[in-house]
């Protein structure tokens, strides 16, 4: 996973990928009963099943599954043996956390906007914004242009942060905060809940 680190940060948008060896500070698993044919089983076992696996913590459970590939419960006199096919995992995150999981991995995603997180968010909008723009304006992929951008504030402020990955990005030779140029393509967006008037030039 590490050989695509870059690429999965990049498509996913986040900052820091960490791999530990335990999330439970972080979400909770739980599992249920999901086979679709019962018919093997002896009489009145499934709800049996279900109540022995609520009795379980479903990290247990799964932990058992990755070492064997299955997991025995007692039923009476007899063991079932369920296997991944026969089981539903859910994942919960914590709060602050979101988080999914597969049959060997467990992400979770920490959800808090810092605002060092929020200006790098209204750099990437502002990009997916002029890059609309320079398809609207039909420029060829390699023209370079000239972008000006009126706001004020927290959002001038932003662009002002991160204007050499606005600029790469969109190929602007040119950014600067201000009223539109005349005779540039105009458009009004929304970053961070400021709208303002982004004007786009080729350069």
């Amino acid at each position: 996973m590490r050989a695509f680190e870059p690429d999965i940060l990049d498509e996913l948008n986040v900052e820091r990928l960490e791999t530990v060896p335990s999330l439970d500070d972080r979400l909770a698993v739980s599992v249920e009963l999901d086979m679709d044919d019962t018919s093997a089983l002896p009489p009145n076992a499934v709800p049996a099943l279900r109540a022995a696996l609520a009795a379980q913590p479903g990290r247990i459970v799964r932990d058992a599954l990755l070492a064997t590939g299955h997991v025995t419960l007692p039923l009476g006199d007899v063991e079932i043996r369920l296997g991944w096919a026969d089981l539903n995992f859910r994942v919960e995150g914590r709060e602050g956390f979101a988080a999914a999981a597969d049959r060997e991995m467990i992400v979770a995603l920490d959800t808090t906007m810092t605002p060092d997180l929020q200006r790098k968010a209204l750099a990437r909008h502002l990009v997916h914004q002029i890059q609309l723009m320079r398809k609207e304006a039909r420029l060829n992929v390699d023209d370079r242009i000239r972008v000006s951008v009126d706001a004020r504030g927290k959002v001038a402020a932003a662009i002002e942060e991160h204007s050499r990955y606005i600029c790469g990005e969109t190929l602007a030779v040119e950014l600067r905060c201000g009223s539109s140029p005349a005779g540039w393509l105009t458009r009004e967006v929304d970053l961070e809940e400021a709208r303002v008037n982004v004007a786009v030039g080729r350069a």
